[in-house]
């Protein structure tokens, strides 16, 4: 069983812009988006898998100018990106 030190956060704030990147079917990138300092977001699931060497992730959604982006974020860069409360 998979330990996930954030899944009882129910509140996200980016700390620092960071970018994401959008990729077509091929896995080429189409689009760069900058999620910005202050947005807030909710984390909607998380994931551990061998296609990512067993990694763990946090699939967030983020509302920015009234779109919803959905970003998958390494339990390793969490913290450096976000505040979480």
């Amino acid at each position: 069983m998979v330990d996930y030190k954030y899944e009882d956060v129910e509140n996200i704030e980016v700390k620092q812009d960071f970018e994401v990147y959008k990729h077509d079917d091929d896995g080429e990138i189409i689009e760069t988006v900058i999620i910005k300092k202050g947005i807030k977001g909710v984390i909607e699931s998380m994931d551990c898998s061998s296609v990512n060497n067993f990694v763990v992730s946090y699939d967030i959604c983020f509302t920015q100018d009234d779109n919803e982006i959905d970003v998958s974020i390494s339990e390793g860069r969490v913290e450096e990106l976000l505040i979480l409360s």
